[in-house]
């Protein structure tokens, strides 16, 4: 073995050892390869709608990005009611995952409000949600009455229709119809036919 071929096979070697242990960078090609889907990624974000690109942030779970592309439309108010949940899903997870749990109570109550804004234009998705909080309670009081006055809304609202849905699923109502008790189904008619 000559002495070039022998330091060809050292070098190999090295290199070889150093890529083992991270300590030599990939070559051009894969970083170019990285590069270009990131560019294409980039791309394709750039030409969904707005509220699309919203969508898309908040299921990676980039609330912060999401919820400064939907506070602008939910503000616009009628037709804007699926940004104005989806803001409202946006704040509450962004104060759900906040510590300390003090941190988030600003955002869970920005959430709920857009959640209930939705709910009081006529949003079926909204009303459910808003039964799911009082009657799941976590991060929210538990209030069954108010629970029941949502699902009470939600079954008279026509908009529901449209989707084909003509009921809860059965976890939630069996939860319902355990969870009140009937002076809670008497406020919760009451509240529900105060309702407008």
């Amino acid at each position: 073995m000559t002495y070039q071929d022998r330091a060809r096979a050292i070098g190999i070697a090295l290199a070889a050892c150093l890529i083992s242990l991270g300590l030599m960078s990939l070559p051009p090609a894969a970083h170019a390869d990285e590069d270009s889907n990131r560019s294409k990624s980039q791309r394709l974000i750039q030409s969904f709608t707005p509220y699309e690109r919203a969508m898309y942030y908040k299921q990676q779970g980039k609330f912060a990005e999401a919820i400064e592309i939907l506070e602008p439309m939910a503000a616009q108010g009628k037709g804007f009611e699926m940004a104005q949940l989806s803001l409202g899903q946006c704040y509450i997870a962004t104060g759900a995952a906040a510590t300390p749990p003090e941190a988030g109570h600003d955002a869970l109550i920005k959430g709920t409000k857009w959640i209930l804004a939705a709910s009081d234009a006529g949003l079926p998705a909204a009303q459910v949600q808003l039964v799911h909080m009082m009657l799941d309670g976590g991060h929210f009081k538990v209030e069954p009455a108010a629970a029941g006055m949502w699902y009470l809304i939600w079954k008279r609202n026509p908009a529901r229709l449209q989707t084909g849905t003509t009921d809860l699923d059965p976890t939630t109502l069996r939860k319902l119809q355990t969870s009140l008790t009937p002076e809670d189904w008497r406020q919760a008619q009451a509240d529900a036919a105060a309702h407008h």
